[in-house]
């Protein structure tokens, strides 16, 4: 990287006419090392962004889009330390996946959030917990099982990319899953929203319970 910086600085430098300019096959992937941090914040934040902005209208309370975005904060923590464990460089590969993982481990979250704020407000929180993860449990646990056996196959491959992916995945579904059923309902047990209704939804909610 440092290489290229000092070539492309002797390159602006130049009084030669047309003007000369870098080209090297090995200066394409120095190039990829020296933007790939910032590129990849930016890319995270962005799509934290655009995650937080959906849930902000589909959650409804803000003490529920704060909680998902802790969750969020602290899934894309494990995911950058699993890089170290799984022994996995930051490049273009891995960069991408833990910009896609932020919408699939949403998935995890929202599903228990959502449902849990459409409880009747008369029960208590921890009755609320007991309906939600009897109701969005199952699910949830299922579509990660689906999420991992869709994977397993890239496991067995030669290819450095797709053991990367999954590698990846498979911490992104067991970190998303962990999250979503075992933290998030311990969290709604002490300090979830409680979400007043109308009378007329009221009525509604206890007709479908």
């Amino acid at each position: 990287v440092d290489a290229l910086i000092e070539t492309q600085d002797v390159v602006e430098e130049s009084s030669l006419n047309p003007k000369p300019f870098v080209a090297s096959f090995t200066y394409q992937f120095y190039d990829l090392n020296r933007i790939i941090v910032p590129e990849t914040v930016q890319g995270l934040l962005f799509a934290l962004v655009a995650v937080l902005i959906i849930c902000s209208v589909m959650l409804v309370h803000p003490l529920s889009v704060f909680i998902c975005a802790i969750l969020l904060g602290m899934i894309i923590v494990n995911l950058l330390g699993s890089l170290f464990w799984w022994t996995i460089d930051l490049n273009s590969v891995s960069a991408i996946n833990l910009t896609m993982a932020i919408g699939l481990v949403i998935d995890y979250s929202a599903h228990v959030l959502h449902f849990f704020g459409t409880q009747p407000s008369s029960k208590s929180k921890k009755e609320r917990v007991i309906l939600t993860m009897q109701e969005m449990g199952p699910p949830v646990l299922l579509g990660a099982c689906t999420t991992f056996l869709g994977v397993i196959p890239l496991g067995f491959a030669s290819n450095t990319i797709f053991r990367t992916f999954f590698r990846q995945f498979v911490t992104i579904v067991f970190v998303g899953c962990s999250h979503g059923l075992v933290l998030l309902p311990v969290m709604l047990a002490r300090f979830g929203p409680t979400i007043e209704r109308s009378s007329d939804e009221k009525s509604k909610a206890a007709a479908v319970v």
